[in-house]
């Protein structure tokens, strides 16, 4: 399948999440990659535009893609918007990835979607990018900064010894 698909995925509680997933040419068959892209609060998987054109640009480059409505957002039945729920549907949506046999995984999260992806536990990730997010991360790593920085340097000096 190559191009573009408006989809439902089944969160935990059984509620559809209504999403898009652009398809292009893999680079390679054996480890399949995917880009799940989260949005922001009170936005939908559109983004004004923007998300529909970065997941076609990503899928064109050989990385899938998907868009998709956190529960209460979009196309989604209305129901009260929490972080603890789009962590959760954001789970989901990764299990779905990996259910498809998507072997790397990467999130991209814009404003409150940012947050998200920081909490979501999703094994198969191997990249997260915070567009615009809904955090601070001097504030948030302050009083570790330095040793964040030590624990980076020392894991990549390592690998390569």
């Amino acid at each position: 399948m190559a191009g573009k698909e408006n989809i439902t995925i089944a969160a935990r509680d059984g509620e559809p999440l209504h999403a898009t997933w652009y398809t292009g040419p893999q680079l390679s068959k054996d480890d399949r990659t995917i880009a799940i892209l989260c949005h922001g609060f009170t936005g939908d998987r559109e983004e004004w535009g923007r998300f529909p054109a970065m997941a076609s640009a990503l899928s064109k480059a050989g990385i899938d893609a998907v868009i998709f409505d956190f529960t209460g957002s979009g196309e989604n039945n209305r129901r009260p918007v929490s972080l603890f729920r789009q962590v959760a549907d954001l789970e989901d949506v990764g299990s779905w990835a990996g259910q498809r046999g998507y072997s790397h995984l990467a999130t991209i999260g814009l404003s409150f979607g940012g947050l998200t992806t920081l909490l979501a536990e999703i094994p198969a990730r191997r990249v997260a990018v915070f567009w615009a997010p809904a955090f601070y991360m001097n504030t948030l790593f302050a009083s570790s900064r330095w040793k964040l920085m030590r624990f980076f340097y020392d894991s990549a000096t390592s690998s390569i010894l």
